[in-house]
Formats: structure tokens, sequence, C-alpha cells
């Protein structure tokens, strides 16, 4: 039930995007400065995988820790194009795995329905 209701709000938020088709120049009007709009954060890559990376690297304790134990989920934000993992990634000499470079944002974030995936995708990021 719950997928299915979650379903129907992405067809919504496709409709009012596609209602407007400059949204992302409506946006940059706006002029939000440093903030980082993040209507479209989970679309694109994991923003709250990249947001605990941001903060677990300045802890020493815990980059340790999450290198050790969470090597896999990293490369997998890295691969989804976060720069904090990306930043990991290199400073740490980690090999990115095939696997890991197949990884379809899809199946992560709207149960495998790549055609809503890349409709609001592209009415988010339209380049």
């Amino acid at each position: 039930m719950a997928r299915q209701h979650l379903k129907q709000l992405w067809n919504i938020e496709a409709k009012l995007l596609a209602s407007e088709p400059n949204y992302l120049e409506l946006k940059n009007e706006l002029n939000f400065g440093e903030l980082h709009p993040t209507e479209s954060a989970s679309i694109v890559y994991d923003y709250l995988g990249h947001s605990c990376l941001c903060i677990i690297d300045s802890n020493k304790k815990w980059k340790e820790y999450a290198l050790l134990n969470h090597k896999q989920d990293i490369m997998r934000l890295c691969s989804m194009g976060s720069w904090k993992a990306k930043e990991i990634v290199n400073q740490d000499k980690l090999d990115l795995d095939t696997d890991v470079k197949s990884i379809n944002c899809s199946d992560i974030f709207f149960f495998g329905d790549e055609e809503i995936m890349n409709t609001l995708k592209t009415h988010y990021w339209p380049k």
C-alpha cells in the first residue's frame, strides 16, 4: 500500500514539473546562493549517504570504521556521484569494483521504475 502511494506521489510530482517547463530557470532566479536545493538529491545520488560521509570524514575513528566496515557503501556513493565519497576513494586509493560501477539508482530509490526516475531526473537536471 505504501509503495503504491509513493508511486502516485512520484507521478504527481512529474506532472507538476511537466506543467512548468522552465522549472530550472525559475529556481535559478530565486538565487539560493550556497544553499543546495534538495528536491532532486535522492534522484541523482544518495544525499543522505553523502551527508553522512561529510560528517564522518572529520572524525578519524569513524572514518577508519567506515572504511573497514562500509567500503562497498563508500564505493557505491562514489559511483553515484558523491564528491565526498570520490575524495575518500582517492585519498585511500580504493579501487571501484565492476559491481559498484554498474549500480542502477532506480533500483535503490524507485523500486526499479527507471521510467519515473528518468522523468524526474530530466525535469530537475535537464542537462
